[in-house]
This record gives structure tokens, sequence and C-alpha cells, in this order.
């Protein structure tokens, strides 16, 4: 047994079995083989046989016990992280060649859209770029303020806001609209839209802020038109949404105009005086409509 463990440990035999399989093993990570398994048994195989030539080495060397317990030392915490580091480049090489033989997963289809309208003033929208052409408006743009003028709209604006007490301060409405809401106002003046006035809608959505405009018919009557929104998780818009509001129009109460997923979309005149007309849309809990 002896002349068996002096003949599977000696120079020659490690030598050229170390290097054998050391570079088996690193082929098998290699493009051409991509033999993961057979790979990481050629590098268990090289540690096990360092192991053991070191611990028979131990048995049978006449060094004292300091000498022998720290060439043994040294040299497992050698073997311990080659190996570790082989098995981690090997892992790494067949979790690189299996994400690219994999097929890319579909995203997820988008939840339907469904369209609603409710309130006093139903039916009072168009839904999904039914963009109506209505003769002599008087379109409000977007951006043609000047920086001054942005600050005295919103000073007027919070006026308005202020003006009305609890019920449009952002704790309030964000217990009403928890998935988030904004605010923009329409000037009637200025042919401006200042945008947004107030944005606590949450990342998933991106708003089109320039999409928005306010018109008014022969008759007085005004059309709104909300942004265009975008979930981003799913890539679906909600555009060309309109609202109808009479002439003498005033604050409304929240009225429903789209539902996604497991959110209602709802919108509501805040405030309004000559000048000025405070807008909010925002979202609902789907349950709590």
């Amino acid at each position: 047994m002896h002349s068996f463990f002096k003949l599977v440990f000696s120079d020659i035999a490690m030598g050229t079995g170390l290097t054998l399989l050391i570079s088996a093993g690193c082929y098998m990570l290699s493009e051409e083989s991509k033999k993961f398994g057979a790979a990481k048994a050629c590098f268990y195989v090289s540690a096990a046989w360092v192991l053991g030539r070191i611990v028979m080495w131990s048995v049978f060397t006449s060094e004292t016990l300091f000498v022998r317990a720290l060439a043994v030392f040294l040299v497992s915490g050698a073997i311990g992280v080659g190996l570790a580091e082989g098995l981690r480049e090997a892992n790494r090489r067949e979790k690189d060649v299996h994400g690219e033989t994999q097929e890319p997963k579909k995203p997820p289809a988008p939840p339907p859209v469904t369209q609603s309208s409710e309130g006093d003033k139903s039916p009072n929208t168009n839904i999904n770029g039914n963009q109506n052409v209505v003769g002599n408006n008087i379109t409000v743009t977007y951006g043609k303020a000047s920086d001054k003028d942005i600050a005295e709209i919103k000073a007027d604006v919070k006026k308005l806001l202020e003006a009305l007490g609890d019920k449009a301060t952002p704790a309030n409405l964000s217990k009403q609209y928890p998935p988030g809401y904004a605010i923009f106002e329409a000037n009637l003046t200025s042919k401006t839209l200042t945008i947004p006035y107030k944005n606590h809608l949450t990342e998933q959505w991106e708003v089109f802020w320039d999409s928005a405009k306010i018109a008014q018919q022969p008759d007085g009557t005004f059309i709104l038109t909300l942004p265009t929104m975008r979930e981003k998780t799913y890539d679906v818009k909600v555009s060309g949404n309109k609202i109808i509001l009479p002439k003498d129009f005033g604050p409304t109460e929240p009225q429903s105009w789209s539902e996604f997923n497991n959110s209602v979309f709802k919108w509501q005149i805040l405030a309004r005086d000559k000048e000025h007309v405070v807008v909010l849309f925002g979202l609902t809990p789907k349950q709590a409509h």
C-alpha cells in the first residue's frame, strides 16, 4: 500500500496528472466544449490529489509538529482558494452560456384600459385619442408665458387653493388619491397652461404635459383636454381625454374617466376665477371606486 501511495503521489505522476487535469478543466470551460460539470470534476480531483500529497508527506516525514502543521495549513489554504476560484469561474461561464441560449421572455400583456364617465356632467369625455375638431377655438398653448408670468400665476393659484382650506391640502389630497395626483392651471387670459403646478404622481407614470390644452367654443363652453399619460411598466398610453365644461363652470366633485389595472383615473376642477382654472387629475384604488 505504501508503494502504491508513493507511485500515485510521486513528482512525475502528480506533475503529469495535475497538468492534464487542470488543462482539461480549463478547456471544458471554453466556447468549444462547454462541459461545465466535467470541468468542475477535474478541479475537485486536482484539489483532492494535492491535499492527499500533503497529508501523505505529513504522515511519513520526520519534521517537527510545528513544521508539519504549518505546511498542511498553508497548502490546504492554497488548495481551497484555487478550488473556489475554479468553481466560481465554472459557475459564471455556465450562467452566461445558459443566459445566451435561453429564449427571451415576452413582456407581460398589459391590463386592459377601460373608460367610463360619471357625475352630474356625464358623459363628458372622449377617450383614446378621439381628437374632435371644434370651430373657432381659442387654444391655450403650453410654454408661452415668461418665467415671471409663471411665478405670478402660481402665486394666484396658491391663493385659490388656500381659500379651499383643508380640502386642498397635500395631506388630504394624498389620502383621496393614494396612487398619486397632479394639479395644473389653465390660464384663460394669457392663453397658457402652467403645467404642472404640483406633480405627486409616482414614477410609474410619465405625463406629456404639452398635450394638455383648453379651448373655447362659439357658444361659450370650454373643452379641456387632459394630458396624455404613459404607464411605464406596460408602455400603455391613455390620451385624448376631453372634458366639456359650461361657460359658467365652477369647482366640481371628482369624476371618473378611465380605468387601468387596479386604478381609476379621476379629474376635478378645484377652483376657478375669471383668469385661472385649477385642474386636478389623479388615481384612486379600484376597490374604493
